[in-house]
């Protein structure tokens, strides 16, 4: 789901300038130049500063459109003076929680404080574990609730409900800069997953039948050991999206298929459970890329979160399976 930059750009990260840090801000600088045109020519003057900017690294994520604002309201107190070029730039005093936009031409001037958005390493992977974690906690409640009501249910209207609430969650999540707006977008995508859930739940004896909690278990143990691999071998999993991609839409096919044709689908469950084993582990790598604010917590928490929901149905059909199939008719 988540996590494209809207265009023009979305966020901005700024760094002291050490080595690739150094490259990124005259990257992003660039960027602003050349897509904003003479409105960021401002920031032209600060890539002959680079150097004054003090160790050590501090690293500042912010929304561009505020970068951009500010930058348009500092370029009215900038000078036009040969004698004075110090004058004629804009200045960017890094700090750990702020950032703070000063322009002067020796009359007037501008300042601007802006917080910073990111968090802590541990806290974003602790947000997106707890998050996670809530949408499985929420899940087991329905199943708990329900158990064979959702059976009861008109099929269509609820595959229906199920697409557009799932549609309108997922781009709502990604769509949004609003970590609450965001978790809304969540709760519409774990809900009615959960219903539809429930009823391969209480298809295989309930919510704590043998096959359903021993399928739960794995599906912890298999999630951990891939974001504890993702985490010592990240680069294991860097390349992986686009053939994650296409196997997972030829799994898709193969299941319609072999659905339409009434074929057991044993094989393309333990195909399933190892393309989603493998998409928590690339997810989660995905996640350290992206800046480290609690909207892209969230937003990277709802991929994670589909991974290990379709993982436990499939090792669910598995274990069914040789136990017997479904334990309800």
């Amino acid at each position: 789901s988540a996590i494209e930059y809207p265009e023009p750009i979305d966020v901005v990260t700024v760094s002291s300038p050490r080595g690739e840090q150094r490259r990124e801000l005259e990257a992003e600088i660039q960027r602003l130049v050349s897509e904003q045109g003479e409105e960021a020519q401002g920031l032209a003057s600060l890539r002959t500063e680079l150097g004054g900017i003090p160790a050590p690294i501090c690293r500042f994520t912010v929304d561009a459109r505020t970068v951009l604002t500010a930058l348009r309201e500092a370029k009215t107190c900038t000078a036009d003076d040969e004698l004075r070029p110090v004058m004629n730039g804009v200045c960017f005093d890094t700090y750990i929680d702020h950032l703070v936009i000063v322009a002067s031409d020796g009359h007037k001037m501008y300042k601007n404080v802006l917080d910073n958005e990111e968090i802590s390493t541990a806290a974003f992977n602790g947000v997106i574990g707890g998050v996670v974690l809530y949408g499985l906690l929420v899940n087991a409640a329905i199943c708990y609730i329900f158990q064979d009501r959702m059976l009861y249910v008109n099929p269509i209207l609820l595959i229906v409900a199920y697409i557009v609430c799932c549609i309108a969650g997922t781009m709502l999540s990604a769509k949004s800069d609003n970590p609450i707006l965001s978790f809304v977008g969540y709760n519409l995508v774990v809900v009615p997953v959960g219903l539809v859930v429930s009823i391969s739940v209480y298809a295989y004896g309930g919510i704590g039948s043998e096959v359903v909690t021993q399928a739960f278990l794995i599906t912890l143990l298999d999630t951990a050991v891939m974001v504890g691999i993702s985490v010592i071998k990240p680069e294991w999993f860097g390349k992986l999206g686009g053939l994650l991609l296409i196997c997972l839409s030829g799994l898709i096919v193969a299941e319609i298929v072999l659905l339409i044709l009434r074929v057991d689908q044993t094989i393309t469950a333990w195909i399933g459970a190892a393309i989603f084993s493998i998409y928590i582990g690339y997810d989660f790598q995905r996640a350290q890329l992206f800046p480290k604010t609690l909207d892209n917590a969230v937003d990277c928490a709802l991929d994670i979160y589909l991974d290990v929901i379709n993982l436990f149905l499939k090792i669910l059909r598995i274990l069914g399976k040789a136990k017997g199939g479904s334990k309800r008719r």
